[in-house]
């Protein structure tokens, strides 16, 4: 979804200060645990079939509620695209976003009922009292924590670098590369092993195919068009898998069960990935403009080509840790998304102060 934003006010060093400030309430987050659950004891199971701290503590949702309602949101204007005309009215768009964040509030609620259902299935002592008193303080605490991050999103976009929602959204990614960075170092006792070396050139090479299509003139593609082409491609490709699973069983009582092609669900992946690039540019051509489908023939083959490459290089060099796809064109497509907020800070003109 296009987003109005402003740019943030203070010095660089300001603005870097309050997002990592942002990132590490974000992280210590990730530290508390949820009330109610006696959390040694899970912690003391053997075999690590407990979740860990992070599953369980009040940033268990993320920033998924607010991701979830902006993309039901770009669906929908992907799908009529009068929608997202009538979202361009700034008014309109302050309207639209105090709707999703209701609509977000909802999801987070929703989603923590169902975690803390299945924390009183665990029988390992790990909720200390289980009833109608636990799962309220599990959706209040979760709902509460989805608002707070909401909040914190805000707080980076007006005061940190780039998008609040896209800098959260990128935080778990680039986490979970350095510890699967660092799991490799340690698989193979030498930091500069070729699994190490492999994983971050893929990295750069999605960074460097995202920096060609965005700054190249005329410009291919944008950085929040390469970052919600994965997400969107890669959701509807889950749907219709669900899909493909759960309307046999409804309709016919077909035990479900998961396709064992990987070649299918591969083409299955890179059609979703051509299909969202296209209906949204489809959905942000002006009323009057024409839209020419082979405008976004150069995004659809650079994207891809990286999935190709996340897909078949960890099976070549039989990789058990790689980042994903969607991990790396994420990270890229934020990075470079900060990289083009700082280049704008540096060449807007200085705000006019009364003297």
């Amino acid at each position: 979804m296009t987003l109005t934003i402003t740019l943030a006010e203070g010095s660089l060093s300001r603005r870097i200060a309050v997002t990592l400030a942002a990132l590490a309430a974000y992280r210590l987050g990730a530290c508390i645990p949820l009330p109610g659950l006696n959390v040694p004891a899970s912690l003391l199971e053997a075999g690590g079939s407990a979740p860990s701290v992070e599953r369980i503590s009040l940033m268990a949702l993320g920033v998924i509620p607010l991701l979830s309602a902006v993309m039901l949101a770009e669906v929908a204007m992907m799908a009529w695209p009068k929608l997202r005309g009538w979202s361009r009215v700034p008014a309109n768009g302050a309207r639209l976003w105090s709707w999703l964040i209701l609509c977000a509030l909802l999801i987070a609620a929703f989603q923590a009922n169902g975690i803390a259902v299945a924390l009183e299935q665990i029988t390992s002592g790990l909720v200390a009292e289980p009833g109608l008193a636990f799962r309220a303080g599990v959706v209040a605490s979760l709902v509460a924590a989805t608002a707070f991050l909401i909040w914190l999103a805000s707080v980076i976009t007006r005061h940190g670098i780039g998008f609040g929602m896209w800098i959260l959204v990128a935080a778990p990614h680039a986490l979970s590369f350095m510890k699967m960075l660092m799991a490799q170092a340690q698989m193979t006792g030498v930091a500069g092993s070729p699994a190490v070396l492999l994983s971050a050139g893929y990295i750069a090479l999605t960074i460097s195919v995202l920096a060609a299509l965005t700054r190249c003139r005329p410009q291919l593609a944008d950085t929040e068009e390469a970052a919600w082409a994965p997400l969107l491609g890669f959701t509807v490709a889950h749907w219709a898998l669900m899909g493909a699973l759960l309307i046999p069983w409804l309709l016919f009582s077909v035990p479900p069960d998961l396709p064992s092609s990987d070649l299918g669900i591969t083409l299955l992946m890179l059609a979703s990935l051509a299909f969202a690039v296209l209906l949204r540019r489809r959905s942000l051509a002006r009323p009057g403009e024409p839209f020419a489908p082979a405008s976004a023939v150069p995004l659809v083959l650079a994207l891809g080509g990286l999935f190709l490459i996340g897909v078949v290089v960890p099976e070549m060099a039989a990789l058990r840790l790689f980042p994903s796809p969607s991990t790396a064109l994420i990270l890229a497509a934020v990075g470079l998304m900060i990289v083009e907020g700082l280049a704008t800070q540096r060449t807007a003109p200085a705000p006019k102060r009364d003297s």
